[in-house]
């Protein structure tokens, strides 16, 4: 266990007193209603993180004007008949224990053109490349205008009783294009010179101080990279962080990143943990108010380092509060191996907004359902007037997954599994570069079924009638899935051929030349993972493209890396025989034998195991059956857990 002294200490912001130093970061939630005020989802998802403990929790992006908008579901501060809404919001939060500041923004060229119209405008005539349409190019009294809407917007933040406004200062919204020389062509007095780019933001900041007066504390989101071309290099970017940071600000919360470079927005698992950290903290050495950082910091010891080596003020953990919200909570209560950790998948957060729903985490199923299951469930743990035993049959992700939230609501757990380790395939997801930080989920889990109480059987494989004998009160299948292997004449009899899991676990041999056959994103995965080791390797896929169901960001980088090892890819080619001496394959409507390949690398997706669901009713259990994860339906970490954890609520 490390010592968190550091992490833990009081810090402040102006005149704003932190009981730590973790702040929850802004990120859209998609909860609110469409008029902009809070709903019954958004509060209770705050509330939950003002009980985690966190010192600051920082809202995502209000909109100050109907027109400036990106979601549809934002939270907004653009009239004053939406103040009192929000006064209930934050006495909620305030009542839970929480510190609440209040993010505002306009998107700029980027707003939703649904709403934005003809409104929609930025610095100069310059579409964002991630967008369709190109905005008008601001007058002096649009700005005029936007910076006053900025101003009213922190006026109504404070009556309704935030503790702290920011200001969207980054990600390519709108004072961030006037700050970047890529998108600000402007000739007049907010372009050209730093100090002509830095006008707009300057102008906003004084604006809203004089709104909220002297003492109200401010954040304003700072990049310290865009990472696209011709954007301010670090000269430029350390001059404008001066600038802002003697404007009257409190806090610098730097991130880095626009749309076209949003992968490093929300960096992927690929990227090592806290890896801006270093060049945002350089910012330090040229502010005098407190700065924080952000960049998948998901580990207390990492966040530790940051604060006691004085590289930052504050570490902000976006991510890491939605895995976790009682995150500070377990770290201030010693135990930091409780804390569910960020996988940095991008699965439920990014994933689930980029869908067009409420922000949601792979890992933790609660979050952003806090109000659906309060109302829908008795969550109480340990407190069920009635302990039922429980046999969860199969220990991967979705089967720990019930025997944890059926331990923690009072019943009795037996966990079955096959082999002699808990974690199913997880554990071989967490081979390929990269997937690493699979493998803490699991292990917390096995943590946390110790912890639990949950009576663990390795190496037992469960019949229907060993459910029968054992006659427990429910019975949950929780058996995963198999690999399919298609009817492809010549595929099973290959002396070539090999699983991609067997890859993975160690358990085949690979030799020479491989083709993977099959390019979702276990072949993909599978296929770096022997080109890092010095593998020369082709991936067939019968569609026009490779990892399609991977989450973009984490794609963007995945593919990139292929190119960088050198796989070979051959999509739209579709694999109708194996024979001993190469692939038949059909391209274009035209079949061609692929030869000189060593090894078959088999990657066609899986199906259900879940035999057993028909199988122990037939066998004369009476009890109830369920079925979770894989077994109920193949898909992904995000639904099996979902549907494992919804399950064990139910018992």
């Amino acid at each position: 266990m490390g010592n968190f002294d550091n992490l833990l200490s009081w810090g402040r912001i102006g005149t704003l007193t932190l009981k730590n130093r973790m702040i929850a970061t802004a990120a859209v939630t998609d909860m609110a209603g469409e008029d902009g005020l809070p709903t019954e989802q958004f509060v209770c998802f705050h509330e939950e993180k003002a009980r985690g403990g966190w010192g600051l929790v920082i809202t995502e992006n209000y909109a100050i004007v109907p027109e400036g908008k990106t979601h549809v579901r934002l939270p907004a501060l653009w009239d004053d008949s939406q103040i009192a809404p929000h006064a209930e919001f934050v006495r909620r939060i305030h009542e839970a224990g929480g510190t609440i500041g209040a993010q505002l923004f306009h998107p700029g060229r980027v707003a939703n053109p649904a709403f934005a119209g003809e409104h929609l405008m930025g610095p100069s005539p310059l579409r964002d490349p991630t967008a369709q349409n190109t905005p008008r190019e601001m007058s002096r009294d649009d700005i005029r205008f936007v910076v006053n809407a900025f101003a009213q917007a922190a006026r109504r933040a404070k009556e309704a009783g935030f503790d702290l406004v920011e200001i969207h200062g980054a990600h390519g919204y709108l004072i961030n294009e006037f700050l970047s020389p890529a998108c600000n062509k402007r000739c007049d007095e907010y372009g050209g010179t730093l100090e002509n780019r830095a006008r707009f933001a300057l102008e906003v900041v004084g604006a809203i101080r004089d709104a909220v007066g002297p003492d109200f504390p401010i954040s304003f989101r700072f990049s310290a990279c865009d990472h696209v071309p011709g954007s301010n290099g670090a000269y430029e970017t350390r001059a404008l962080a001066r600038m802002i940071g003697s404007s009257g600000i409190d806090l610098l919360n730097i991130s880095q990143g626009v749309p076209a470079s949003r992968g490093v927005i929300t960096p992927p698992a690929a990227i090592p943990p806290a890896f801006y950290a270093a060049s945002a903290c350089k910012l330090k050495e040229v502010v005098d108010v407190p700065i924080a950082v952000v960049g998948r910091i998901s580990d207390p010891a990492i966040a530790e380092e940051l604060i006691a080596s004085e590289a930052t003020d504050f570490v902000g953990m976006g991510r890491s509060s939605l895995a976790d919200p009682q995150f500070p909570l377990k770290v201030a209560q010693g135990r930091p191996e409780d804390i569910i950790p960020c996988i940095a998948c991008l699965r439920g957060c990014a994933g689930e907004s980029r869908r067009g729903h409420a922000v949601h985490c792979a890992l933790n199923p609660r979050t952003g359902r806090e109000a659906e299951y309060a109302e829908r469930f008795d969550l109480s743990e340990g407190k069920l007037p009635e302990a039922k035993s429980v046999m969860v049959i199969g220990g991967g992700i979705a089967g720990m997954e019930v025997a944890l939230v059926a331990a923690a609501r009072g019943h009795i757990v037996d966990l079955y599994e096959a082999g002699d380790k808990l974690g199913g395939q997880w554990r071989l997801a967490a081979v390929p570069p990269g997937k690493q930080l699979l493998a803490s989920f699991a292990s917390w889990q096995v943590r946390q079924i110790k912890k639990a109480g949950v009576r663990v059987h390795l190496n037992e494989k469960v019949t229907a009638d060993a459910v029968v004998a054992a006659a427990p009160d429910v019975a949950v299948v929780a058996t995963g899935s198999a690999p399919f292997i298609p009817p492809i004449p010549g595929l099973a009899e290959s002396p070539l051929a090999v699983g991609a899991w067997d890859v993975l676990a160690g358990t085949a041999a690979v030799r020479g030349k491989v083709a993977v056959l099959g390019g979702g994103q276990v072949g993909v995965e599978t296929a770096e993972f022997l080109a890092e080791q010095g593998f020369r390797v082709t991936i067939i896929e019968a569609a026009s493209a490779i990892a399609s169901d991977a989450e973009p960001i984490p794609r963007s980088w995945l593919l990139a890396h292929l190119d960088e090892l050198g796989v070979s890819v051959r999509t739209e080619t579709k694999v109708v025989e194996v024979s001993d001496t190469g692939v038949h394959a059909e391209h274009c409507g035209v079949t061609s034998k692929l030869t000189g390949f060593d090894t078959l690398v088999t990657a066609f997706g899986s199906r259900s195991e879940a035999s057993l669901v028909e199988e122990i009713p037939a066998a004369g259990f009476g009890g109830r059956v369920l079925a979770v994860g894989d077994a109920l339906c193949v898909t992904d970490a995000f639904d099996d857990l979902l549907s494992a954890y919804e399950a064990a609520c139910t018992i």
